[in-house]
Parts: structure tokens; sequence; C-alpha cells
């Protein structure tokens, strides 16, 4: 449950906070609950209409997965802003505190160049739904960029969290694993 060598980025001796991606991650969190009430209320009132007057509001499949597309996409850099991941630490608690950043620090390059990588397709997906005019096999026909569009943004966001995580640990590892 760590994200560096604290649950906080940039927390660290001599290490500034990043403030500044505090809040962008604390909008991004509001904007996930929003979505998420959001949900719930398309999927109450489809079990409400289907109750109690047997009828089916149409688009609430469709649109209650995408929003379900929308929290996953940005609740990720939340969820690794937050230290919220897990760790299996059967090897890495073993190891010394130098040698446990340096590890962090392969990983944290790893996982930016992985989450580069996607941030980028998605981004490709987006602008190929938008250039072809993909609509969803549905009776709403919503646009598939429109969906979409949270994909590369929640990969970018991962990516700018990947950035802090990856430069407060390379600062850990260059005054000792501290």
């Amino acid at each position: 449950m760590e994200s560096g060598a604290t649950g906080e980025l940039g927390a660290g001796p001599g290490i500034p906070r990043a403030a500044w991606l505090a809040r962008i991650n604390h909008v991004t969190l509001g904007l996930c609950e929003a979505i998420l009430v959001v949900m719930m209320t398309l999927i109450m009132a489809e079990v409400i209409a289907r109750s109690f007057f047997s009828v089916s509001l149409q688009f609430v499949d469709e649109y209650a997965s995408y929003t379900l597309v929308w929290v996953t996409f940005l609740g990720m850099s939340v969820a690794l802003h937050d230290g919220a991941l897990f760790r299996v630490g059967i090897i890495y608690d073993r190891l010394s505190p130098l040698a446990q950043t340096a590890l962090q620090v392969l990983w944290d390059l790893l996982a930016l160049v992985f989450s580069s990588v996607s941030a980028w397709a998605c981004l490709r997906q987006v602008l190929s739904s938008y250039e072809r005019d993909l609509v969803a096999p549905t009776v709403i026909a919503t646009p598939l960029w429109i969906p979409q569009i949270v994909m590369p943004i929640g990969s970018a966001l991962v990516v700018l969290v990947m950035l802090v995580i990856t430069a407060t640990d390379i600062v850990r590892l260059s005054r000792g694993g501290r």
C-alpha cells in the first residue's frame, strides 16, 4: 500500500509535496464520486421503471456501462496517487531500504513506460473512432469517441502521477533509499 516510501506523493525528508497534483487528484476523486451517483441513479431509475411500470429505459445499460468505464479510468490515478494499490511484500520486505528503493525505481520506470504506451494507444483509439464516425450498436447510437475520451484522459493522469512517483523515488534512491 505504498507509493514510494509513504502513502503520500512527494512526502519524505526534504522532498516537496506535489500540492498541484493533490488538487488534480481531489478534483478527479470528486468527479468519480459524481459519476458513481449518476450510475446509481440510472440503475435505480431502471429498477423502479421495470418493477412498478413494466417498462425498460433503453439507455440505462449502455450509459451505466459508460459510467463504469469513466470511474475505472479516472479512479486509476486516484488509487495510485493515494497509495491504495497493494504490493506482495514477501521478497520486497526482506530487502534493505536501498534495495527496496532501487527495486521501486525499476518498477516506477516500467509502470511509466506501460502507462505512457497505454495513454498513446487509448488516444489513437479515440481519434480513430472520431475520424471513422463510429457509433454504439444501440438504439441511441452514441458516438463511441464520447465514452472513450476518458481512456486517454485517465491514462494521462496515471502517467502524470507516475512521473511524480518516479521522480520522488529517484530522489530517495540518490539519498540512499531513505
